[in-house]
């Protein structure tokens, strides 16, 4: 029997199962985040969703709002509960759930349907957890188009040409639509990185907030992250596929063990060094 976190997604409002995020795309990711090339890191975050949705054909409806709350979520679930820094010297650890919470309660309009002259436009969240400006951002928030009754077919580097030859009417309400999402967002402010409380981040469905916060989240320790893997190859004689297919936090509590073992043989052997009488 296997487990699944139970997802409750935000803009279709209905539920879908997530499978756990495997230590393997845990490391991986990171290997992304090091290399710093943002358009592989959010292609790589992709991946893990598709990975770890039990309902695949979901994810073709997939906001960026809907997917930061699903990796959101996977954080909590298979990595931590929590995120820790350091500031001035001092360790800080803060829960993340009641802010995930927060998301997850939003009250806003997802979308909206335009009808202008023979047009019938689906605005709506852009799909995209990354881009460079707000241009994009708007072509990736429209999500349908018809014309005359007939829905338009094109790849997504036709979608620019055929969205900028629209009637001006349509990007106006388009903007509109953006403008009031955004203002709906602005509740929602992330201040868990820092205890200062100008170091904050509004989210935005149309700046790199969700993507910048996913980025911290999920970076962590490459060197501590292979070390893991070196004890309970190495020393636990555990099979790498094995560990691989395992959470972070399962790999972990193995490691906990062996260390509780460790340290239990050294004070059993200190006792019997005690007992021992020293030779005069």
């Amino acid at each position: 029997m296997s487990f699944f976190i139970n997802f409750p997604i935000p803009s279709p409002g209905k539920s879908v199962k997530l499978k756990e995020i495997s230590f393997l795309s845990f490391k991986t990711v990171n290997k992304f985040l090091i290399n710093q090339n943002n358009l592989h890191i959010e292609e790589y975050f992709n991946e893990i969703l598709k990975e770890c949705l039990v309902e695949k054909d979901i994810f073709s409806e997939l906001t960026n709002f809907d997917k930061f709350c699903a990796l959101f979520l996977l954080r909590c679930t298979s990595i931590s509960p929590d995120i820790e820094f350091n500031e001035k010297s001092l360790s800080i650890k803060k829960p993340l759930i009641p802010f995930l919470s927060k998301c997850l309660d939003l009250k806003t309009n997802f979308s909206q349907v335009i009808h202008i002259e023979n047009y019938e436009i689906t605005v709506r969240l852009p799909d995209k957890l990354y881009f460079t400006d707000i241009f994009e951002a708007m072509y990736s928030s429209i999500y349908s188009i018809y014309y005359k009754g007939s829905k338009l077919s094109f790849t997504e580097h036709e979608k620019t040409s055929i969205i900028d030859n629209l009637p001006a009417e349509i990007t106006v309400k388009v903007k509109e639509f953006i403008e009031k999402t955004k203002n709906n967002f602005s509740s929602l402010v992330f201040d868990l990185l820092s205890t200062n409380s100008e170091n904050i981040l509004t989210l935005s469905p149309y700046d790199l907030s969700f993507f910048e916060i996913l980025k911290a989240l999920y970076t962590s320790n490459l060197k501590n992250i292979l070390e893991l893997q070196y004890i309970l190859v190495s020393k636990l004689h555990y099979a790498a596929d094995y560990i691989d297919s395992n959470t972070l936090t399962e790999n972990l509590i193995l490691c906990n063990i062996y260390e509780q073992e460790l340290q239990k043989a050294k004070e059993e052997q200190d006792n019997i060094d005690k007992t021992i009488p020293l030779n005069k």
